[in-house]
């Protein structure tokens, strides 16, 4: 050996955790970012990648302090950046969104679809990283005193998780809407780190066994609804129809329409249900919350989606609790799986079959969005082998057509003309138009092949249209500012149509009815008596409660409207938010908590009876 060679041998042995991961940090990475790229078709904005260099390069530095040898240093680096970046590529690429840390909580359902080879290399791969992080570990006091540190730090109860949050919201560009855009503007370490620390302000210490025995006590003192009882048949099919962004825009008045938006059919159906309207938690986005409410009957009262922070547990919300009692029950969607973490809450509240945008025949699109008239057809064709069998089936549905900014093709010609100077009037009144028709089309042939099914639809929130509330100010309906608003706007602000249809007995008048109590209605048709936690929020008869975020709309039995604030314990208030109090307990133990609230353990859902029922598959 020279001299020369013997020297690096040397410098090399002795100095490795200095230079290695300024050489290794940008090999890899550019390996990483051309296989995602070349096989996902997930390409980065150049910030994006040069905030990956120079946050995985720190991350390198403060995991070599930790590191015996270089081998094992760079086997571990390239199996913690291989998953990192090829798992949010590859989850973006099947299913629309990048990873969240929730998805660990659905890491042995994704283990347990693979295939034996599949399994073996996963195991592997873990155990190696194990072995090799475990082995080539060095205890260096003041590295592990800083892991501890920044560990102790993150986790930290008073809140240290949500400042971090917040700053670097602040900093960096966030959208709750577009995960993909925020993967690819960040990039893969930065977006992971948000989400971390997003995650991680989203939790509380789960409510105590005494804490929730007092919420149950308080909620089972005379908290409980007025529903109808059915006078059906047992054991009917469920038709729940969630319509986006779908309103009654003929209240804009200056709006000037020349002829009512909403199709004479739905018109009249609807005025025969006494023009009930469904009380929701969101105004114009987050339909996730719209869905939690109208399938786990609790409400929502926080920012955020429910379906993304905390929902944690397997619940016996509606899907789940019909399987029980021998329903398939089934979810269309044509949207991208993962959208607001859909695919994992949907499998917790207890839905067998779930079917995203990859199982629909595009044949109708609407720019981005799939017509009704085409979702609704072909969902129909699919349950109709179910409905003949006479098991019985719960059939959810969620449109996407009527999302904003509202786009309609060729063969949806504009019908509905406005004097309104805000674009997006005109352009929701005519997608409205359309909507409405396609449901009646859908509701008719609901009504053919099951005549004694139970048929819901409802919208999710009233829709964007224009800055600063633009349609609605226009017309008076609502300020400028949320700020602004008095508790009819906050009320009014919250109102979308409810149409509900027993079977051959025909509509049936609910009034206004709080989203979270949909699902104790809907029990109530069915004859069934015992609705496990289905009830627990439902409220007191003579009492119509709206939480929203940081405040409670109370309407008494004389229609008196109070705005309840959620530092307001005093007063007509003070009921209201002894109800909320306890209801967020229950919420917390129920979604996110120990479940100290539930009797007895939950039974697994029992899987899909006939064949055509294939799990995510086309």
């Amino acid at each position: 050996m020279t001299n020369a060679l013997k020297t690096f041998v040397i410098g090399f042995g002795r100095y490795w955790p200095l230079f290695l991961p300024a050489l290794s940090t940008p090999l890899l990475l550019a390996l990483c970012l051309g296989i995602g790229e070349a096989y996902f078709g997930l390409r980065y904005a150049s910030h994006g990648a040069w905030r990956d260099l120079w946050l995985q390069l720190a991350g390198a530095y403060a995991f070599v302090l930790l590191s015996r040898r270089p081998l094992p240093f760079l086997l571990l680096q390239f199996i913690f950046m291989a998953f990192l970046f090829f798992g949010n590529a590859a989850k973006t690429a099947f299913h629309g969104v990048p990873l969240t840390v929730d998805d660990i909580y659905a890491a042995d359902e994704l283990f347990g679809v693979l295939h034996v080879g599949q399994k073996a290399v996963v195991l592997g791969v873990a155990i190696a990283f194990v072995v090799l992080f475990l082995g080539n570990l060095k205890f260096r006091r003041t590295a592990v005193v800083a892991v501890l540190a920044g560990a102790g730090t993150v986790l930290s109860p008073e809140g240290t998780a949500l400042r971090m949050a917040r700053v670097l919201d602040g900093l960096y560009w966030h959208s709750v809407w577009d995960h993909r855009g925020n993967l690819v503007s960040r990039g893969v370490s930065l977006h992971t780190l948000m989400e971390a620390t997003r995650y991680l302000a989203a939790n509380r210490p789960a409510p105590g066994h005494d804490a929730v025995a007092d919420a149950l006590a308080g909620l089972s003192g005379g908290w409980q609804p007025a529903d109808r009882v059915s006078t059906g048949p047992p054991g009917r099919n469920v038709h729940m129809i969630l319509l986006e962004s779908f309103w009654d825009p003929s209240v804009l008045s200056k709006a000037g329409f020349n002829r009512r938006p909403l199709d004479p059919r739905f018109d009249r159906l609807w005025k025969a249900a006494g023009s009930s309207s469904a009380l929701v938690p969101v105004f114009g986005g987050y339909t996730a919350n719209a869905e939690f409410e109208s399938l786990c009957a609790f409400p929502v009262s926080e920012e955020g989606v429910k379906f993304e922070r905390r929902l944690r547990n397997d619940v016996p919300c509606l899907p789940r609790f019909l399987s029980g009692l021998g329903y398939t029950t089934l979810v269309s969607h044509p949207n991208v799986a993962g959208f607001w973490n859909r695919t994992n809450a949907y499998r917790r509240i207890g839905f067998q079959t779930y079917w995203s945008i990859d199982h629909f025949e595009t044949d109708d699109m609407n720019l981005d969005f799939l017509a009704d008239a085409s979702l609704y057809r072909q969902v129909a064709a699919r349950i109709k082998p179910l409905l003949d069998s006479g098991d019985p089936v719960f059939n959810y549905v969620v449109t996407y057509f009527g999302h904003w900014d509202y786009p309609l093709n060729d063969q949806r010609p504009a019908v509905i003309r406005s004097r309104s100077q805000v674009p997006e009037v005109p352009s929701f009144a005519n997608t409205v138009y359309y909507k409405s028709k396609e449901l009646m089309d859908y509701i008719k042939t609901l009504q053919v092949l099951d005549p004694e099914g139970i048929i819901v639809a409802f919208g999710d929130h009233l829709p964007f249209l224009g800055e600063n509330f633009g349609g609605y100010a226009e017309s008076g309906l609502l300020t400028e500012h949320f700020s602004d608003f008095t508790p009819e706007m906050f009320w009014l602000s919250h109102q979308t149509p409810l149409l509900i249809i027993d079977g051959r007995r025909g509509p049936v008048p609910v009034g206004e009815l709080p989203l979270y109590r949909l699902p104790g209605v809907i029990l109530a048709l069915l004859g069934i008596e015992d609705k496990g936690i289905l009830d627990l929020a439902a409220g007191a008869a003579d009492w119509t409660l709206r939480p929203l975020p940081d405040l409670l709309l109370a309407k008494d039995g004389q229609g008196r409207l109070q705005l309840c604030l959620t530092q307001t314990q005093t007063g007509p208030c003070r009921t209201p938010m002894q109800w909320l109090a306890w209801v967020s307990v229950l919420g917390d133990d129920l979604f996110a908590g120990r479940q100290s609230s539930i009797k007895s353990p939950l039974r697994p859902i029992s899987p899909p009876t006939h064949n055509i029922l294939l799990t995510n598959t086309p």
